[in-house]
């Protein structure tokens, strides 16, 4: 486009202009009311007046002269080499059509846009006075000129842009209702405090109304969701953006932040697919540097942030991120070097301590993360996230002031969903009930706490006495513990939104939060496993000053679970040595990263069985002592990998030993696995049916009610190393090649393939309701394996199958291994407590029962077998607090229950209570002879206690002439 042609189009754009202001003259001036502090006419005007189509700058553009004609730039081809990470092609193209004076307000804005992003702060904001110069009226310089001014530092200069928009929306909102200005006017009023919902509606809904088709209405629209934490609705906003924009690297890249806290897998590909179309976008780089440095691949990160560099030197979180990886390798000085870097420009930006203190936080290190954000809000005040933040941080350090400062975010942006969510549940949290023991504040919903709080603290102080012990490290106090009963709350507290599901419970340090039994979906998990699981995380945490990689930590606490109970923790089944057979096993130097970019669940879930195998590995092939002394080493801030080879070898060795190790660990255990083609055959589906349709064990045989083992479609084996072993040779050399870990031979005498034969024909036999076969058939089958071979698999059916046979002393026998096999297992604990009561077999249903509940503490159930248990075994004290937890539940016979608690109440010497007990009991039932006995009995011992001679020091004298009865009297 020429010159002439450029002028001529622009006389056309003035004469519309001019008869637009025509119409606006002759519309009736509208009444306005103040929003925030900025009149409601610039909202009311922008949403009356009629669709612009002209440029806000009205002045007539520069006379043509003689000069010989130079073809304009292409606003079309430039526009797309920007958007394509072409800067040099873009600026280049910007900058000529600026020096020739072309009329046309958008080449300044891409002059500016793309001056800035490669970091020529200086020269974008001589285009900014070069465009106000010319379009002086113009607020989309001003706003991109205040964002140039603020990363110069020239803070007054930004005001002073930011108030002259104020000024000129109030004064002509009128000129501003093209579709680029109203999005600008909305970013405006963001910035400026004014309620997002109006600006929404009124601003850009109305865009989209105007346009249906224009990307940024959709992409502020993003924005501002992304910014209160509303993923949801971001995406919605996203999805459409990209439909209409296939080509927009920023819609991707903004969609992969609003999967990143949910879906990691799926913001990876968002950020693969933006930076596909722009390789050179900084904010998808930095966000590829965000997630490499929480995958704990500071080499990633390292080598992305140089991709950074190169494209903005002087991007203040390239410095930013450079100093957490400082601070994370224990190199303080360089970090506080990058961080002054960072600052270079504006050495009160906010943003750069905010940044810094966010990822120091999520690392563990509150201490750090908290000075860093009280640095932000020292800059400025009224920083948000970084109040937020620092509210979060301190209270996952157990602080209440975070409350406060939660609050302030609260008041100051009631749509702020984080802040929201936190101030609801703070009223929550303020009807639990505290527990306090051995440094251990427990809260939990006053009907928990009475159902099974002090088992919490008694697992607890456990857990402390083991770790403490055992690791060599002294808990700091106090240890928050707070156990929920609704998933959304738990959600709400531990990650800021509800709705994140797949935890059982979460440790920041010294604050522990749980999904309690109640938030469970079924099948339950153990509770107990959980708090002693999350505990070691505590332990570690503190041992390694906070400095110990997410698999390592996993690894020790699923390892300690597994040493605790044999029923607890997460154990191989057939699909995962399948999986380690077939080449799927991640390699020690990458753990970190199976943990933090997983494919799957299933990925993740891999994750920890392999960490776990890892920390038993390490110990097998050395000693508690070397794993201890890389702990240490860990909390001195050594790296993990220099820890490792200084007592293991190197990384590769190191890779290559551990998956020699965990190879044949899995060929071991896993002689009689089904094929891969076996798997899933019609003769395993029908014993599954056949299972699944006979539900709980709590039935009689005819009823056929028993119900297929939890975990069956992951097996889970029975540990094999929970014991390091001693005397192995420890490392001599990092190059060593040398296994670690001896190969033990294998017994000749034990046939795999008629082993899974037998297998396969006892579950064949189960199938078709061959009960007696099916019985000895995996009678056989345990008598001929190794003692290493996991039977869980098989353990159910056999006892189902013992059962419908008749054989009761083999369904007895089975079902105390299934017991003990698998604490979750709560059919099993149900038909064992059965059967332990009907055999007046009460310690072992007292035993079965406090089992249970560390499952499944909510069932009436529970509680009424330890009751019935520890009447049996004349525990007075255990039976009164069961029978007091049975009042918790709707009961049949309340009368029953009350004068059970009355009889234990008086075996414990408690006649006092005991006589209230039946006191109440005989105002309800009134004919309850028993309960008068009981009631005669202890007021007859009342009343000859009162009538006793007394025999303190308060009696009467020697001598004196007082009978014994006037001494009664």
């Amino acid at each position: 486009m020429t010159e002439r042609s450029v002028s001529t189009e622009s006389r056309f754009r003035v004469g519309v202009v001019r008869r637009t202001l025509r119409s606006e003259q002759a519309s009736p001036t509208r009444s306005c009311v103040a929003i925030a502090g900025i009149t409601a006419s610039l909202v009311v005007a922008l949403l009356a007046s009629p669709t612009s189509t002209a440029a806000a700058s009205l002045q007539s553009p520069p006379a043509t002269t003689d000069e010989p004609r130079v073809p304009a730039p292409d606003l079309r081809l430039a526009d797309d080499a920007f958007r394509h990470g072409r800067y040099d092609e873009a600026l280049d193209q910007a900058r000529r059509a600026v020096a020739q004076g072309i009329w046309n307000e958008r080449w300044y804005l891409l002059a500016i846009r793309a001056e800035a992003t490669v970091g020529n702060l200086e020269a974008a904001r001589e285009t900014v006075d070069k465009g106000l110069s010319r379009y002086t009226s113009s607020i989309q310089l001003r706003w991109l000129g205040a964002g140039v001014a603020r990363r110069l530092g020239e803070i007054e200069q930004a005001e002073r842009w930011l108030d002259e928009i104020e000024t000129l929306l109030e004064a002509s909102a009128w000129r501003y209702t093209d579709r680029a200005n109203r999005i600008v006017a909305a970013r405006f009023l963001l910035s400026r405090g004014v309620d997002p919902k109006s600006v929404l509606e009124s601003l850009l809904d109305r865009v989209k109304e105007q346009d249906a088709r224009y990307v940024d209405a959709y992409l502020v629209t993003a924005e501002l969701a992304l910014s209160k934490q509303d993923a949801a609705m971001a995406s919605e906003e996203l999805a459409e953006a990209i439909e209409l924009d296939p080509e927009s690297a920023e819609a991707h890249w903004m969609l992969g932040v609003a999967f990143a806290p949910t879906d990691g897998a799926r913001a990876i590909r968002e950020w693969s697919h933006a930076l596909a179309i722009d390789p050179n976008y900084v904010p998808c780089l930095l966000s590829m540097v965000d997630r490499a440095i929480d995958a704990e691949d500071r080499e990633g990160a390292a080598t992305l942030l140089d991709r950074v560099e190169a494209i903005d030197a002087r991007r203040p979180e390239l410095w930013a991120y450079r100093a957490v990886l400082a601070y994370l390798a224990e190199r303080k000085d360089e970090g506080d070097a990058f961080r002054a870097r960072a600052l270079a420009d504006w050495e009160a930006d906010p943003d750069v301590d905010h940044l810094i203190g966010r990822k120091l936080s999520q690392k563990y290190r509150f201490a750090d993360g908290i000075e860093h954000q009280r640095r932000a809000l020292a800059f400025d005040p009224s920083h948000r996230q970084a109040a937020l933040q620092l509210g979060q941080d301190l209270l996952r350090s157990g602080d209440a002031e975070g409350w406060s400062w939660v609050e302030k975010v609260r008041l100051a942006d009631p749509y702020q969903v984080t802040a929201y969510n936190l101030i609801g549940l703070r009223d929550e949290l303020a009807s639990f009930e505290t527990l306090e023991r051995d440094g251990f504040v427990v809260r939990m919903t006053r009907r928990e706490a009475t159902l099974y709080g002090e088992e919490v603290l008694t697992c607890l102080s456990d857990a402390r006495r083991h770790y403490e012990s055992k690791y060599a490290v002294t808990i700091e106090e106090p240890i928050l513990v707070e156990i929920f009963s609704r998933p959304s709350d738990f959600a709400v507290r531990t990650f800021g939104v509800p709705g994140v599901s797949g935890y059982l419970g979460v440790c920041f340090g010294n604050l522990i939060t749980v999904n309690g039994p109640a938030a469970q979906n079924a099948p339950l998990s153990s509770w107990e496993s959980v708090l002693w699981h999350e505990f070691g995380h505590t332990a570690t945490l503190q041992k390694c000053r906070h400095r110990i990689p997410r698999w390592l930590g996993e690894g020790i606490s699923v390892y300690e679970e597994r040493l605790r109970d044999g029923g607890w923790g997460r154990r191989a089944g057939a699909a995962d040595r399948r999986r380690i057979l077939g080449g799927g096993l991640v390699p020690v130097s990458r753990l970190s990263e199976a943990f933090l970019r997983p494919g799957s669940p299933a990925d993740l879930d891999f994750a920890y069985l392999e960490a776990s195998w890892v920390v038993e590995y390490l110990i097998a092939s050395r000693d508690l002592e070397s794993l201890l002394g890389a702990l240490d080493d860990l909390a001195a801030g050594i790296s993990l990998d220099e820890a490792l080879a200084r007592r293991w070898g190197s990384p590769e060795f190191l890779d290559a030993d551990f998956e020699r190790y965990a190879r044949q660990r899995a060929e071991a255990e896993g002689l009689v696995d089904p094929a891969p083609e076996d798997s899933g055959t019609q003769e395993d589906a029908a014993a599954r049916e056949i299972v699944s349709a006979q539900g709980s064990e709590g039935g009689s045989p005819e009823d056929g009610n028993a119900e297929w083992p939890r975990g069956s479609s992951e097996e889970k084996a029975d540990d094999a190393a929970d014991q390091s072993s001693s005397g192995t040779e420890p490392v001599t050399t990092e190059g060593s090649e040398q296994p670690l870990v001896a190969e033990e031979e294998r017994p000749g005498k034990y046939d795999a393939e008629s082993l899974r034969q037998l297998r396969r024909e006892a579950e064949g036999r189960f199938a078709v309701g061959d009960w007696q076969g099916a019985t000895e058939a995996f009678r056989e089958l345990d008598e001929r394996l190794p003692p290493e071979i996991d039977r869980r698999p098989w353990l159910a059916p056999w006892s189902i199958a013992a059962r419908r046979s008749g054989d009761l002393e083999s369904e007895w026998a089975v079902l105390a291994r299934r017991i003990e096999a698998d604490a979750d297992d709560v059919d099993a604990l149900t038909r064992g407590c059965e059967l332990a009561l009907e055999r007046s077999d009460f310690e072992l249903a007292w035993r079965w029962g406090t089992r249970r509940l560390g499952v499944d503490p909510l069932s009436e159930e529970t509680h009424r077998v330890r009751a019935t248990a520890a009447e049996g075994l004349g525990r007075a004290a255990d039976a009164i607090v069961s029978l007091r937890r049975m009042r918790e539940f709707p009961v049949t016979n309340s009368v029953l229950l009350r004068y059970r608690l009355a009889t234990q109440l008086i075996a414990a010497g408690d006649d006092m209570t005991a006589e209230q007990e039946l006191i109440e009991l005989l105002a309800e039932a009134p004919r309850f002879r028993r309960a008068w006995a009981s009631y005669d009995q202890l007021r007859a011992r009342r009343e000859a206690s009162e009538t006793a001679p007394r025999t303190d020091d308060t009696s009467e004298p020697s001598g004196s002439s007082a009978s014994d009865g006037e001494r009664g009297k």
